[in-house]
C-alpha cells in the first residue's frame, strides 16, 4: 500500500501506514520505510523524507543504497545540497554505500543552487569508487 501512495505522492498516507504497522503484529522493515521515502521524494517532502531515515536507525532498521537514493532526491527537489551532501557523506562512511543516480542527485543538487566545486568533489569520488 505504501508503494502505491509513492506512485501518487501520496507521502502523509504512506507515513502514517507505516506507523500503523509499528503498532500491529507487522514490524515494518526495509522496504516499508523505501516506499514512504521515495513517497515524500514525490511530494517534495525532504525535511520528512530526512527524518524518516533517521527513524530507521532508532528502529535498528539499516537503510540500503535505494533509501539513501530517495533522500537525496528529496533534498535536491527541495534545494538542500547540504543535506544531500550529508546523506552522500554518511552513506559513504558507515552505511550501505552510494550509487550512480544517489551521486547524481546530489550533483544536481549542488549545481541547481551554483557550487560548482561540490559538484566536481562528487564527480570525482564517483569516478574514483568505479561504478
Amino acid at each position: 500500500a505504501a508503494t502505491a501512495c509513492r506512485a501518487d505522492g501520496l507521502w502523509l498516507i504512506a507515513l502514517q501506514l507505516v506507523a500503523s504497522l509499528a503498532h500491529s503484529r507487522t514490524a515494518p522493515d526495509v522496504t516499508s520505510f523505501n516506499a514512504v521515502v521515495a513517497a515524500c521524494q514525490t511530494g517534495g517532502q525532504w525535511r520528512e523524507a530526512m527524518a524518516i531515515m533517521e527513524g530507521m536507525a532508532k528502529a535498528s532498521i539499516q537503510p540500503n543504497s535505494a533509501t539513501c537514493g530517495a533522500v537525496v532526491s528529496a533534498a535536491e527537489k527541495g534545494g538542500q545540497w547540504q543535506w544531500a551532501l550529508q546523506v552522500v557523506s554518511a552513506a559513504q562512511g558507515q552505511g550501505p554505500g552510494v550509487d550512480t543516480i544517489t551521486y547524481n542527485a546530489a550533483m544536481s543538487a549542488c549545481l541547481r543552487v551554483g557550487k560548482w566545486g561540490e559538484a566536481l568533489g562528487l564527480m570525482e569520488n564517483l569516478v574514483s569508487s568505479s561504478l
